[in-house]
Protein backbone atom coordinates (compact mmCIF):
# COMPACT_ATOMS: atom_id res chain seq x y z
CA UNK A 1 0.00 0.00 0.00
CA UNK A 2 1.44 3.52 -0.71
CA UNK A 3 3.38 5.06 2.59
CA UNK A 4 1.60 7.81 2.66
CA UNK A 5 -1.76 6.12 3.49
CA UNK A 6 -0.01 4.74 5.96
CA UNK A 7 1.60 7.79 7.29
CA UNK A 8 -2.05 9.57 7.49
CA UNK A 9 -3.64 6.26 9.45
CA UNK A 10 -0.80 6.60 11.99
CA UNK A 11 -1.14 10.22 12.85
CA UNK A 12 -5.05 9.30 12.83
CA UNK A 13 -4.47 6.63 15.27
CA UNK A 14 -1.97 8.37 17.55
CA UNK A 15 -4.69 11.33 17.53
CA UNK A 16 -6.68 9.17 18.87
CA UNK A 17 -5.11 7.08 21.37
CA UNK A 18 -3.81 10.36 22.70
CA UNK A 19 -7.25 11.31 22.96
CA UNK A 20 -8.13 8.36 25.07
CA UNK A 21 -5.53 8.70 26.90
CA UNK A 22 -6.59 12.45 28.09
CA UNK A 23 -10.06 11.08 28.82
CA UNK A 24 -8.71 8.24 30.92
CA UNK A 25 -6.34 10.36 32.88
CA UNK A 26 -8.80 12.78 34.05
CA UNK A 27 -10.42 9.68 35.32
CA UNK A 28 -9.46 7.47 38.39
CA UNK A 29 -6.20 6.27 37.55
CA UNK A 30 -6.70 2.84 40.11
CA UNK A 31 -9.37 1.80 38.09
CA UNK A 32 -7.92 -1.87 36.81
CA UNK A 33 -10.20 -2.35 34.31
CA UNK A 34 -9.76 1.15 32.50
CA UNK A 35 -5.76 -0.09 32.23
CA UNK A 36 -7.01 -3.24 30.75
CA UNK A 37 -9.58 -1.90 28.25
CA UNK A 38 -6.83 0.32 27.22
CA UNK A 39 -4.37 -2.12 26.64
CA UNK A 40 -6.69 -4.17 25.05
CA UNK A 41 -7.75 -0.89 22.86
CA UNK A 42 -3.97 -0.17 22.29
CA UNK A 43 -3.60 -3.56 20.81
CA UNK A 44 -6.56 -2.81 18.56
CA UNK A 45 -4.82 0.62 17.16
CA UNK A 46 -1.64 -1.26 17.21
CA UNK A 47 -3.10 -3.78 14.16
CA UNK A 48 -4.59 -1.20 12.15
CA UNK A 49 -1.67 1.36 12.99
CA UNK A 50 0.57 -1.27 11.03
CA UNK A 51 -1.61 -3.36 8.70
CA UNK A 52 -1.29 -6.61 10.07
CA UNK A 53 -5.24 -6.16 11.02
CA UNK A 54 -5.98 -7.87 7.44
CA UNK A 55 -4.01 -10.85 7.55
CA UNK A 56 -4.70 -11.79 11.64
CA UNK A 57 -7.15 -14.71 12.22
CA UNK A 58 -10.21 -14.45 12.93
CA UNK A 59 -10.01 -15.51 16.35
CA UNK A 60 -8.21 -12.03 16.41
CA UNK A 61 -10.63 -10.28 14.94
CA UNK A 62 -13.29 -11.26 16.78
CA UNK A 63 -11.08 -10.43 20.01
CA UNK A 64 -10.43 -6.76 18.50
CA UNK A 65 -14.21 -6.38 17.34
CA UNK A 66 -15.48 -7.71 20.58
CA UNK A 67 -12.93 -4.65 22.54
CA UNK A 68 -14.17 -2.07 20.78
CA UNK A 69 -17.33 -2.67 21.30
CA UNK A 70 -16.97 -3.40 25.21
CA UNK A 71 -15.46 -0.19 25.48
CA UNK A 72 -16.75 3.01 26.42
CA UNK A 73 -15.79 6.38 24.30
CA UNK A 74 -16.35 9.36 26.29
CA UNK A 75 -14.77 11.83 23.76
CA UNK A 76 -16.98 12.43 20.68
CA UNK A 77 -14.36 13.38 18.69
CA UNK A 78 -12.87 9.90 18.79
CA UNK A 79 -16.17 7.57 18.51
CA UNK A 80 -16.72 7.50 14.94
CA UNK A 81 -13.26 5.60 14.72
CA UNK A 82 -14.07 2.81 16.42
CA UNK A 83 -17.61 2.83 14.77
CA UNK A 84 -15.48 2.71 11.66
CA UNK A 85 -13.05 -0.20 12.85
CA UNK A 86 -15.96 -1.93 14.08
CA UNK A 87 -17.29 -1.61 10.34
CA UNK A 88 -13.90 -2.91 8.86
CA UNK A 89 -13.54 -5.62 10.97
CA UNK A 90 -16.93 -6.85 10.32
CA UNK A 91 -16.36 -6.27 6.47
CA UNK A 92 -12.77 -8.45 7.12
CA UNK A 93 -14.48 -11.42 8.73
CA UNK A 94 -17.35 -11.53 6.02
CA UNK A 95 -14.87 -11.74 3.49
CA UNK A 96 -13.17 -13.99 5.12
CA UNK A 97 -16.40 -16.01 5.57
CA UNK A 98 -16.94 -15.83 1.54
CA UNK A 99 -13.55 -17.00 0.84
CA UNK A 100 -14.25 -19.87 2.70
CA UNK A 101 -17.84 -20.83 1.58
CA UNK A 102 -16.16 -20.00 -2.37
CA UNK A 103 -13.47 -22.61 -1.54
CA UNK A 104 -15.90 -24.94 -0.34
CA UNK A 105 -18.33 -24.73 -3.28
CA UNK A 106 -15.53 -24.88 -5.55
CA UNK A 107 -14.56 -28.39 -4.31
CA UNK A 108 -18.32 -29.34 -4.13
CA UNK A 109 -18.79 -28.57 -7.36
CA UNK A 110 -15.77 -30.11 -8.85
CA UNK A 111 -17.31 -33.69 -7.24
CA UNK A 112 -19.99 -32.63 -8.66
CA UNK A 113 -18.48 -32.66 -12.41
CA UNK A 114 -16.31 -35.99 -11.86
CA UNK A 115 -19.43 -37.34 -10.58
CA UNK A 116 -21.63 -36.10 -13.79
CA UNK A 117 -18.20 -37.19 -16.28
CA UNK A 118 -18.15 -40.94 -14.54
CA UNK A 119 -21.99 -41.51 -15.38
CA UNK A 120 -21.43 -40.03 -19.13
CA UNK A 121 -18.58 -42.39 -19.56
CA UNK A 122 -20.82 -45.41 -18.40
CA UNK A 123 -23.48 -44.90 -20.70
Amino acid sequence: MDTKKYEQHAILCDIWQTSFVAVASRMETNDENLLTAYQSDSKVLAAFKDGSVFEDSDQHLKKFLNTLCSMTYLNPDVRHRAVIMGITLSQILFLNEIRRMNRSNMVLAAVAIGIALLALLKH
